[in-house]
């Protein structure tokens, strides 16, 4: 499997289309993933997400959300989305690059972020670009 990562996907982000969508997000932070060596954590019952829990702006390069989780910009996460209706998930080690900067997502009180994708998969990448091309194409014409 071939991946895409470095500096060269956060530059992408302004050729990139982007589209409002809803999904499922799973987050897993680098200080939460066991250390090599160490036993794995326990996993939860079921980490498959069957319902959108999150409204967000999505793109081949990176996404922005409201989540709980408190992070810090900087941070390294490894983000799982699962794009509806297909239920497929992608994922993809990302970097937080602004918190509380994402107005369009927000939800509550709950911190918004944007992620920019360190590395993903070349399958996973073309797939998120043809669900936002998808719901592109379903958007009334604006003339």
């Amino acid at each position: 499997m071939s991946q895409t990562s470095g500096p060269a996907v956060v530059n992408e982000r302004r050729r990139a289309d982007r589209v409002q969508d809803a999904v499922g997000i799973h987050i897993t932070r680098l200080q939460d993933k066991p250390a090599a060596g160490d036993a794995p954590a326990a996993q939860s019952a079921s980490s498959r997400i069957d319902a959108p829990s999150h409204k967000c702006s999505i793109s081949s390069v990176g996404l922005a959300f409201a989540h709980e989780t408190l992070m810090q910009p900087g941070e390294l996460i490894t983000v799982e989305i699962t794009l509806f209706p297909s239920k497929r998930t992608v994922t993809a080690d990302a970097r937080v690059v602004s918190a509380n900067n994402a107005p369009e997502i927000a939800d509550g009180d709950k911190p918004t972020y944007r992620i920019a994708f360190e590395s993903i998969g070349d399958e996973d990448r073309d797939f998120i670009e043809a669900h936002v091309q998808k719901i592109k194409s379903s958007l009334p014409s604006e003339f």
